[in-house]
């Protein structure tokens, strides 16, 4: 998650919280919006940098491996 991800949740519940939201509802408005990022939801893998090819980390070959073998996440 990038810095200009966070802003976005934080004013998310920023502007909940100056509409007079108690701080529970605020944090909510803030966690449905996290919960229904693409980012969250969908499985995404960095692109490479240039056109040559790299190698995977362990975490993708770990991820890749999880889902074709067993068909959820590692």
């Amino acid at each position: 998650m990038d810095a200009a991800e966070v802003e976005r949740y934080m004013a998310l519940y920023k502007r909940s919280a100056e509409r007079g939201d108690p701080h529970e509802e605020s944090i909510k408005q803030a966690l449905k919006a996290v919960l229904v990022s693409p980012r969250f939801l969908f499985r995404m893998e960095r692109q490479p940098a240039g056109p040559k090819i790299e190698p995977l980390g362990h975490f993708d070959m770990a991820s890749r491996l999880s889902y074709f073998l067993w068909g959820t996440m590692p």
